[in-house]
């Protein structure tokens, strides 16, 4: 029996792709040198006989490989992942045939460890990779590797780097300022506005006009298009078939999953492979819609809620879709079309192309569920209910997305203090003890006295909150505040039968409060003396001396 009789097709048919492609099939890897020539030209050759006889000793490694990448599959992780896994394992095996290592099951630890050496050689040392690549090279197969090897704890990748010396990079969040906060939050606006402009100038009648069109935005720029491609469509479900630039279809479409994903916060995965009959609209108070999809690593439903304004919108997608004989095809949400068949896979290079001549910022689809998450958490000061908006966990949310922002810090910072310090400065002098509880008057607070708010200085005086501060400071700050509120009586015309003016209550308050002071002791009598003695002369404290000033010369 041949020995290329006895290796397995070991492909992955739960990954999806066009008829055109070439299946992942790590049953190549059994030949020396197939993971360097690539998956497309290893076949031909192991045909051909050009990389000699395979090396049955890979096979079980293969195999076990094999069975966990579809295990992977099954439970539900993203194919983009999973592709992204399998590029990077058949790096690792390039590596492992340029040294001419043996590679079995009691050989693949070994031989991964040493993988991950030379990767952090190269970004320590040679300096021809960044750290960040490196790592993200050799953890994208540790998990399936571990779980090969039989690690049977809830993280097998890491556990298994951590027997190597690749350490991961740290993870520097961007504080963004004011000033870039905004400017970003303006550009994320300029591309919506754009990718509403492409949805509203691909309309049906316009992709049958003809093959070439001028786009216009709302910044004034308008952009040449010439159609690419062929496609014949049945427009309306009728029999006839009408040929059409395949170009103009994606790019619409491109522009609409790009804001289904801003809308809903779905990642592209989900979206790419998400059926016209998978989700369910369900109202949800007076402004949102919720679109619940299965999500298979869940294992159950989750909820994706976006504005009701949306679904209008969506529903003039799904009619042009009819319009344009795809709302059948396949039933995709988002049906991309090349040479006749329905794609899954979206690059956006269709309208980072448009928007560059546009003149507009493009944002990405991982960029724009940050930005969507981050704007709803700064918006709402509730992590918990963020995370169950953007259907993660509350630790996801927090670790992952959440973006520094001083605006936000501070923020929180104010609250924190407020809830911890005991003293919070008042409008007027002294200190509060009680500004959580709110304002509260003093027992046999006079008639027109004023009321304490927490926002006139004159109220602090009033409230059973305000505590006086034993200084002299404190004292010259009533003595002037008195004067003030003397200069303001020399202003005052009472009319007939006018009641007192609350003016000279705040007067009496303080000369009251500035008596019981002088009577605590001989220093406090003293700096009682030295107040009244400096606004006497025209020195009062800066705290009041603006207000003084102004009044002055009213």
């Amino acid at each position: 029996m041949s020995p290329h009789s006895v290796i397995p097709v070991l492909e992955f048919h739960r990954l999806p792709g066009s008829r055109k492609s070439v299946h992942w099939d790590l049953g190549v890897y059994t030949y020396q040198g197939a993971a360097q020539i690539g998956r497309a030209k290893a076949p031909a050759m192991i045909r051909m006989g050009e990389l000699g006889e395979p090396k049955l000793e890979r096979l079980p490694v293969l195999v076990k490989l094999h069975e966990v990448i579809e295990a992977e599959l099954e439970r539900g992780v993203s194919p983009n992942t999973v592709r992204a896994k399998l590029k990077n394992l058949g790096t690792f095996v390039s590596w492992v045939d340029m040294r001419q290592k043996d590679l079995c099951m009691q050989t693949l630890r070994e031989c991964y460890l040493e993988w991950c050496g030379h990767m952090t050689h190269r970004y320590r040392v040679v300096k021809d990779i960044s750290h960040e690549g490196a790592y993200a090279t050799v953890a994208g197969p540790a998990k399936i590797i571990g779980r090969a090897l039989g690690y049977i704890n809830e993280e097998p990748g890491r556990a298994l780097l951590k027997c190597s010396t690749m350490v991961a990079p740290k993870r520097h969040k961007k504080v963004l300022s004011t000033k870039g906060d905004k400017a970003r939050q303006e550009d994320l606006f300029a591309f919506g506005s754009a990718l509403l402009d492409i949805c509203n100038g691909l309309s049906h009648d316009e992709i049958l006009r003809g093959a070439h069109m001028n786009l216009n935005f709302r910044n004034g720029s308008s952009v040449y298009l010439k159609g690419k491609g062929k496609c014949w469509i049945s427009p309306h479900g009728k029999d006839e078939e009408i040929e059409v630039k395949q170009s103009f279809v994606n790019l619409r479409i491109e522009a609409e999953l790009l804001i289904f994903i801003a809308q809903t916060g779905m990642n592209l995965a989900q979206v790419e492979s998400l059926r016209q009959c998978q989700y369910r609209w369900r109202s949800d108070g007076d402004e949102l819609d919720a679109i619940r999809v299965y999500k298979g690593r869940r294992g159950g439903e989750v909820v994706f809620r976006c504005f009701r304004e949306y679904r209008n919108h969506l529903r003039r997608y799904l009619d042009w879709l009819t319009a344009v004989g795809l709302r059948e095809e396949e039933e995709l949400m988002f049906p991309f079309i090349r040479e006749f068949e329905v794609l899954r896979q979206c690059s956006f290079s269709a309208t980072k192309s448009l928007c560059a001549r546009a003149g507009v910022s493009h944002v990405m689809p991982g960029n724009l569920r940050k930005a969507r998450i981050n704007w709803l958490l700064r918006r709402s000061r509730d992590p918990g209910l963020t995370a169950e908006q953007a259907a993660h966990t509350k630790e996801t949310l927090l670790q992952v997305y959440e973006e520094p922002h001083h605006q936000s810090a501070s923020i929180e910072i104010i609250r924190f203090h407020k809830k911890t310090d005991p003293t919070i400065r008042p409008p007027g002098s002294g200190i509060c003890v009680g500004a959580e509880r709110g304002p509260e008057s003093i027992e046999g607070i006079p008639e027109n006295a004023p009321e304490p708010d927490c926002i006139s200085p004159e109220g602090c005086l009033f409230c059973i909150h305000h505590r006086d501060v034993m200084s002299s400071d404190y004292c010259w700050k009533l003595a002037s505040h008195a004067e003030l509120k003397k200069l303001e009586l020399t202003k005052f015309r009472p009319p007939k039968g006018e009641k007192k003016h609350p003016a000279q209550t705040v007067i009496s308050r303080i000369q009251s409060k500035l008596e019981a002071i002088s009577q605590g002791s001989e220093v406090r009598a003293q700096w009682v003396r030295d107040a009244k003695d400096s606004v006497r002369s025209g020195v009062v404290h800066p705290r009041w001396e603006g207000h003084v000033q102004l009044i002055e010369v009213l």
